[in-house]
């Protein structure tokens, strides 16, 4: 039986897991009959590193350098690959695989600079034979915009001139298939204003009624927002006037403190805070307070009506 075959497929044993990164793979495939890929794979797959100690090139090695990659060849001599690959590159000896030369940033000439953003960036790479992600960070790092196509210049017609400003320039674009800064561009060449479905025009019967009443009343005639209502006015340099101070009768007086301050108010067409100020004034308690006081009196009222029945008992 050939014990060569056999080995292959047999489980390892503790002594040849010993052996592990101590001597070369292929030494080690050769003592157990296995091939150096499964000595390998058993070597990364527990992670033993192979004990490289640094010691010179021989002749032999160096006539080596660049039959194969850097990887298989750092495996067969007991080497890492970065030590193939500075010893390839100092040596100036070629890769087995070379790779293709790419355009650093530092290599860019000015005819080839003054193509980024002129053309697509494929297009610059196939020129340029380089990779388009080169092209691509040369052109970011020069903070020189993408090129993008412009759309088909087109003539505009007379029916077209009459839509504008009659709808959003947005909508109409869509609508003309054009971009919106040819719309904008174009309504501003004929002074055409814009149109802003959120905001209306204020007429003279809206201006008229700015400062007489409050913000919120005109906000709710005219229909527009109480903060646009503000800015009209505040622009127009409008003061809001303030209703003028109403004398307080007798019967008025003689409301305070039998309700809420609130419900006093809605009764007499006052605010809230004027007739707080206003009972305050006068040093009338509160409508709570006098029914705390008048619940404090009936208890103690009732206290001592028990302490008397007591008593006679």
């Amino acid at each position: 039986m050939n014990t060569k075959f056999y080995r292959r497929d047999s489980p390892w044993t503790i002594a040849e897991l010993k052996q592990l990164g101590k001597i070369p793979d292929s030494v080690l495939a050769l003592r157990t009959g296995r091939t150096i890929k499964q000595v390998v794979a058993m070597r990364e797959s527990r992670r033993i590193r192979l004990a490289l100690p640094m010691r010179r090139w021989t002749p032999r090695e160096i006539r080596l350098l660049g039959t194969m990659t850097d990887v298989e060849l750092g495996r067969r001599l007991r080497r890492t690959p970065d030590q193939v690959r500075n010893e390839r590159n100092r040596l100036k000896i070629l890769p087995s695989r070379p790779h293709k030369p790419h355009r650093l940033a530092h290599i860019w000439k000015a005819g080839e600079i003054k193509m980024l953003g002129r053309y697509m960036d494929t297009e610059v790479a196939r020129r340029l034979n380089c990779p388009v992600t080169v092209v691509a960070w040369q052109r970011k790092r020069l903070k020189i915009p993408a090129f993008r196509r412009m759309p088909e210049w087109k003539l505009w017609l007379p029916a077209e001139d009459k839509l504008l400003g009659t709808m959003p320039d947005r909508e109409l674009a869509v609508k003309l298939g054009r971009t919106l800064n040819a719309v904008f561009l174009r309504r501003e060449k004929f002074g055409i204003s814009p149109v802003n479905p959120r905001r209306q025009n204020w007429t003279k019967e809206q201006i008229a009624l700015l400062g007489r009443l409050r913000d919120e009343e005109v906000a709710a005639r005219t229909g527009h927002p109480a903060h646009s209502v503000a800015q009209k006015r505040i622009s127009l340099d409008i003061r809001l006037l303030r209703p003028r101070c109403r004398p307080w009768t007798p019967e008025e007086d003689a409301l305070l403190g039998t309700d809420t301050d609130e419900v006093i108010g809605q009764r007499l067409g006052r605010h809230e805070t004027v007739v707080h100020s206003r009972r305050n004034r006068l040093e009338i308690p509160s409508f709570q307070k006098t029914l705390r006081s008048e619940h404090r009196m009936a208890a103690k009222l009732e206290k001592s009506c028990n302490r008397t029945a007591k008593r006679r008992e």
